[in-house]
């Protein structure tokens, strides 16, 4: 019996409720969280290649970011300018990225370094209102305590090609809120070379324009043609690498490596505000001047891993760093994890090394958790209704009254038993079984409180039992669950005792009736079904269930 009423309640609505909350819970805390911490947890810093040659070696961190373009009001196409699908795509970019945020920063770096492209409109027109609250929005979502964190200017930031396009105050504004638009930053005993990579396009367009070599041309004071030849004759300490928003140029048939995404290669292609790669003789011009020893660069979006040949050096590796953002065209956004260690600035092996880190694919991840478990939520309430409404039609009558009862009539010989035809049944449990009756009509006073009991009890008291009796002066008649009408009634008797009436139905009928003639089948469906449900038997339904047997009932 306990085993049948555990196998029931699986399949009550409560139960059903109870089990779909927990896996919509765990689906959230997996697809918005834990998944997170799972991707970043599987990327280690790669700091073996120097624990190999010397164990206590302790490497520098730095951890690189390219493109998160964080969006603005002007960021989407003009018809979405101003509405809520523009305000509802900025916010679940801005929450996607502080996701990532966060778990990449529990990798704890020693510094950060952004490779353009902070603001996706940060060169469009606006005033320095609207430009703060945008910046600082960006460092909100990028919030770190205690690093050190340097940025490169992208196009995004303080637009390339002709400048009536864009903000004339981009580039002052970038100086304002990020720093220097080209500078050069030891970290590890490493010489990073922050170029102004498109300022660099700029300057070459006016020198080609003239067909002017770098040799020959006038640089302009300040620029990056002037800033790169003063860090050629003037070579920093430590070994060079090079950071470029534009990555360098390369020939179209050049493959990226396993990491990316796209089956096509990097491409030149130029436009209003944008070009691709940096134009071959600058390219040039950029590895001869610097001598890197690695070149990172961003704008792309998707990663690559490129080597460049170099005549009379050794040749130069360029990593081009994969999106921060999801909203970028690319299904895995990542980040870059570059490990230093040059301890004596004098090591002949290589000082450097890195691993690229990619974030979950959240459109994948929610299409393959939130809508099955939707569509499942779906089908199980509706299998959970219909299973319980087939359950209440199918239960077996099998069982023995003896079985599933504890109660007994008194015998007729009992002062407190009335004979057939009297207006009263009694009948006697003891006083453990059931809660004390209160004159004041308490609803803890009885079970008839429930709307499934059946008849309206009175109870009269004797030494060792209470006995409970249906009342002359106050009946009523309740539906059963199985259509089976159950009544007390006693239209003869005027003479009836006073006793302590249980409460009463909250809406009780005003005739009086009679008990009519109750099938067996019926009786055995109501008794299974208060059994299977609630795990007691009403009295009332137990009497009618031993009178059906009996010369009391016709």
């Amino acid at each position: 019996m306990r085993e049948r009423r555990r196998y029931t309640h699986l399949y009550t609505r409560r139960t059903a409720i109870n089990v779909l909350r927990l896996l919509w819970v765990f689906a959230i805390f997996w697809c918005e969280f834990a998944v997170f911490l799972w991707c970043v947890s599987g990327c280690g810093w790669p700091d073996k290649h120097f624990k190999k040659s010397e164990y206590r070696a302790k490497p520098a961190h730095v951890l690189i970011i390219a493109d998160p373009h964080i969006q603005d009001v002007q960021s989407t196409h003009d018809h979405y300018h101003g509405s809520w699908l523009n305000s509802l795509s900025r916010l679940l970019l801005d929450i996607n990225i502080r996701k990532s945020w966060n778990a990449a920063s529990w990798l704890q770096p020693d510094a950060i370094i952004f490779l353009g492209d902070m603001l996706d409109n940060g060169r469009g027109m606006m005033n320095d209102d609207e430009y703060a609250q945008y910046q600082a929005r960006f460092k909100g979502l990028f919030y770190s305590r205690d690093l050190p964190v340097y940025y490169i200017p992208g196009n995004h930031d303080i637009g390339l090609g002709p400048p009536r396009y864009f903000s004339d105050q981009a580039k002052k504004r970038f100086r304002e809120a990020f720093g220097p638009l080209q500078q050069v930053v030891d970290i590890g005993n490493h010489s990073f070379v922050m170029l102004d990579a498109p300022g660099l396009v700029d300057e070459d367009y006016k020198r080609h324009s003239e067909a002017s070599s770098f040799e020959a041309w006038p640089a302009a004071k300040g620029g990056p043609v002037a800033f790169i030849q003063k860090i050629s004759s003037e070579p920093p300490n430590y070994p060079s690498i090079v950071l470029s928003h534009i990555p360098l140029a390369r020939p179209a048939t050049a493959k990226c490596g396993r990491y990316r995404e796209s089956s096509k290669g990097m491409r030149r292609g130029a436009g209003v505000g944008y070009q691709n790669l940096l134009g071959k003789d600058t390219t040039h011009f950029v590895l001869q001047s610097l001598k890197p020893i690695l070149v990172l660069s961003g704008d792309n979006h998707d990663y690559c891993d490129y080597t460049h040949k170099t005549s009379g050096r050794p040749n130069v590796r360029e990593v081009t760093v994969r999106t921060f953002s999801t909203g970028m065209g690319v299904k895995q956004p990542g980040f870059q994890l570059l490990s230093l260690y040059n301890p004596s600035n004098k090591r002949k092996t290589r000082t450097y090394d890195y691993r690229p880190c990619f974030l979950p694919n959240q459109s994948k991840l929610h299409a393959m958790t939130y809508v099955p478990l939707f569509f499942f939520t779906i089908l199980y309430i509706g299998y959970v209704n219909f299973f319980s409404t087939k359950l209440d039609n199918l239960l077996p009558f099998t069982r023995q009254p003896k079985e599933l009862s504890p109660l007994k009539i008194l015998p007729p010989s009992s002062p407190s038993f009335t004979p057939p035809g009297s207006p009263r049944i009694g009948l006697a449990v003891r006083k453990s079984s059931l809660p004390a009756l209160s004159p004041r009509h308490s609803p803890r006073a009885s079970l008839a409180l429930s709307p499934l009991n059946s008849p309206v009890l009175l109870a009269a008291v004797e030494d060792d039992l209470s006995v409970y009796e249906t009342s002359p002066r106050r009946s009523a008649s309740y539906p059963s669950p199985l259509g089976v009408v159950l009544s007390t009634a006693d239209q003869d008797d005027e003479t009836a005792p006073d006793s302590i009436p249980l409460p009463m139905s909250p809406q009780p009928f005003k005739a009086r009736t009679t008990l009519r003639k109750l099938s067996k089948s019926e009786l055995g469906s109501l008794l299974a079904y208060f059994h299977f449900h609630f795990g007691f038997i009403p009295p009332s339904v137990a009497i009618v269930w031993i009178m059906s047997d009996s010369k009391f009932v016709e």
